[in-house]
């Protein structure tokens, strides 16, 4: 699967993900894990190639989202 359709499958299940998860009462929350997850996500999908890159964003310090990685 080419990079292009990979992300297109992940924007696909943000969606679904989204609809089914309720809101909490802190939004803010919410969409920070909301990211963090998706990144994990996102990492575990990587064809063995992208090693690497896997490795540094889950190497450093703290997770970045997936809308902040995507960009």
């Amino acid at each position: 699967m080419d990079m292009q359709t990979y992300l297109g499958n992940m924007d696909r299940l943000i969606a679904e993900y989204s609809t089914l998860m309720p809101f909490t009462t802190d939004a803010e929350t919410f969409y920070k894990q909301h990211g963090q997850f998706f990144m994990v996500v996102a990492l575990v999908g990587l064809t063995p190639d992208l090693e690497a890159v896997r490795n540094q964003i889950l190497l450093s310090p703290t997770v970045p989202t997936y809308d902040l990685v995507q960009e």
